[in-house]
């Protein structure tokens, strides 16, 4: 019914028998979905977004991204476009999501020898393109790998010449380490594994995994668990930095 009224141009009739059938499907656990096919699915949920239907914007986002992410991109590009700032913004989010849900996770290993894997697979050393992307990379890590400022890498890297050749430097070697790690990143949404915001320099939380990191907490959680007294979970912690 909020499609028939959409169509012939009656738009708040539409929100509101689709505000109020998105709650029924919500409450019945998504059973009435069985009834419809994926692109009726689409068309309800963009419209949902579209109208700014008040109590399932985030219910459509949620089903844009997950069931219906297959078959979203062309209209949520559209939606990304829209007029309205506030549904272009929750376009683009949604497409995010679904970008960074197909990408592999980082394993970065410096426990030995150094290497990177995206999934399953290393990077090789031919990906490097010298040696000074590599470095940028151990050099944040070195420095803790969450909201680090730009100035300790220029002093890491770069602390014998003048600031502007040093700041041209780091433009140019993290571009090149985010095409490394990143080799098809997406324009519209930049690296999504080395973030810079504020001038603090970040490895992404969700996709990447430092074995350094993961070491120094479980070392901290069982010094915690042992000066606690619970020297069982302090074992159990012990042995897996081990």
């Amino acid at each position: 019914r909020a499609l028939c009224k959409w169509r012939v141009g009656k738009l708040d009739d539409a929100a509101a028998d689709l505000g109020a059938g998105i709650k029924i499907m919500r409450e019945q656990a998504n059973d009435q979905w069985i009834f419809l096919n994926h692109e009726d699915m689409l068309q309800l949920c963009t419209l949902a977004l579209e109208l700014q239907v008040e109590g399932a914007v985030e219910y459509a986002a949620h089903l844009l991204s997950t069931r219906l992410a297959a078959i979203a991109r062309p209209e949520l590009e559209r939606l990304s476009q829209h007029a309205c700032a506030q549904v272009a913004k929750k376009a683009t989010e949604i497409r995010r999501v679904i970008h960074r849900s197909h990408l592999p996770p980082l394993r970065i290993q410096t426990l030995g020898a150094f290497q990177v894997l995206r999934g399953a697979t290393p990077v090789e050393e031919k990906e490097w393109q010298a040696n000074q992307p590599q470095l940028f990379l151990k050099a944040l890590i070195s420095r803790g790998s969450r909201r680090v400022p730009k100035e300790l890498i220029l002093e890491d890297l770069w602390p014998e010449i003048p600031s502007d050749a040093a700041e041209r430097n780091f433009k140019v070697i993290l571009h090149r380490l985010r095409k490394v790690l990143e080799p098809r990143m997406d324009r519209d949404f930049g690296s999504s594994y080395v973030h810079l915001r504020a001038n603090l320099l970040s490895l992404d939380e969700e996709l990447c995994r430092v074995d350094v990191d993961q070491f120094l907490f479980v070392i901290d959680k069982g010094n915690k668990s042992e000066i606690d007294g619970d020297t069982k979970q302090a074992l159990s912690c012990y042995e897996e930095a081990m």
